[in-house]
């Protein structure tokens, strides 16, 4: 699942979706 960080900043899918 994204972290909260991913609701904030939904144009950066790197900060959205990490391993």
């Amino acid at each position: 699942k994204a972290p909260a960080d991913c609701e904030i900043r939904l144009r950066d899918e790197r900060t959205c979706f990490t391993d």
